[in-house]
């Protein structure tokens, strides 16, 4: 092969790839992405920019993601807001749009949790949304890198995610800085919701912990990486 690196963005995505490639394993290294913890947090507070502000002052779970169920499986998760509505008193806010919101949207009437689970569109900034929240919830069947996990724990949110491949295991340090459940599992996601919204010391302990995990994604820190590979 021509080329001395092959660069991917979470450990086991390298994992999958040397699998995949043993011959090429020498030549695989993982770098994540970058983010600009400062202009997250700005754009947190620009809650002028939202038309609908007012709900930013409701208790809620939130959930960011494109509306598209091969992937992101908000089904699971309205599954589980179901089972566990009646014990709490947030509110279920979905972020995102999509081909599969009309289906979702016929899910939530079939519950009969129209009132407590809102739609609400396309966010051009999501972070006010995330920054107000009591959890963020995050239900795929599979992922890359979910930089909305990150983007989570930089605006100190408690997390509960689903251990799909690839990105949030490794994200949450296996447990470390938020709760994982099983892809599709809505009966544990619903006892997971409940648990630790009724876990104050557990929350503070899950943010206190991804305040120190997020250094790994900080700009200082890939550029770093970048130069160890390029000189």
């Amino acid at each position: 092969m021509n080329y001395n690196r092959i660069l991917v963005i979470s450990d086991e995505m390298k994992k999958e790839g040397e699998e995949i490639y043993p011959f090429l394993k020498e030549k695989f290294f993982r770098i994540y992405n970058s983010f600009d913890f400062n202009k997250i947090r700005e754009k947190s507070l620009q809650e002028n920019t939202i038309k609908q502000k007012e709900y930013l002052k409701d208790n809620y779970i939130v959930a960011v993601g494109r509306l598209e169920e091969t992937q992101k499986d908000f089904t699971t998760l309205i599954e589980a807001y179901a089972l566990v509505e009646s014990k709490i008193k947030e509110k279920l806010f979905i972020i995102g749009e999509g081909r599969h919101r009309k289906e979702l949207e016929n899910l939530v009437k079939k519950l009969k949790i129209e009132e407590k689970v809102l739609f609400m569109g396309y966010q051009s900034n999501p972070f006010p949304w995330i920054k107000n929240s009591n959890l963020f919830v995050h239900s795929s069947k599979f992922e890359g890198l979910p930089t909305v996990l990150i983007e989570a724990m930089i605006l100190e949110r408690p997390i509960i995610a689903t251990d799909c491949p690839t990105g949030p295991k490794e994200i949450l340090e296996n447990g470390k800085n938020g709760e994982l459940f099983e892809v599709g599992n809505y009966k544990e996601l619903a006892l997971k919701i409940e648990n630790l919204l009724n876990n104050e010391l557990k929350r503070k302990q899950y943010i206190s912990n991804s305040l120190k995990g997020i250094e790994r994604f900080s700009i200082k820190r890939i550029f770093e990486e970048y130069k160890k590979i390029i000189f």
